[in-house]
């Protein structure tokens, strides 16, 4: 896990290179990075206000067995965006690991939970 642990972190800085690049030519910038865990979402959002960004952070949540079943459809179909087959096995450390924002992260940061 190490290193998925860096090339995520890598990717991430690399990323955030690039929207700011984007921010600087006018451009709005939506990402949708995986920040599953708590700590690292709140170090990304103090990064991206401490730069003096507007932002809000979606949250779409819907239940475990819709999100299963949509990834098991997308592992099938393979369609346009498709990357790399999700194992359920990855699928169900991904969704252990989940942290929900928090009251305190919900009162740092403009936060909308989208059902």
């Amino acid at each position: 896990m190490s290193w998925y642990i860096e090339r995520k972190e890598r990717l991430i800085d690399l990323i955030w290179y690039h929207s700011e690049r984007l921010i600087a030519s006018g451009k709005d910038v939506i990402l949708e990075l995986g920040l599953i865990q708590r700590e690292p979402r709140i170090e990304f959002c103090r990064k991206i206000k401490s730069n003096g960004y507007a932002f809000i952070v979606h949250v779409l949540d819907a239940p475990t067995e819709i999100r299963r079943e949509r990834v098991q459809r997308r592992n099938i179909e393979k369609g346009a965006t498709f990357s790399m087959v999700v194992p359920d096995p990855i699928f169900n450390l991904a969704n252990l690991l989940w942290e929900a924002p928090d009251e305190v992260e919900c009162n740092e940061f403009e936060i909308r939970f989208i059902e």
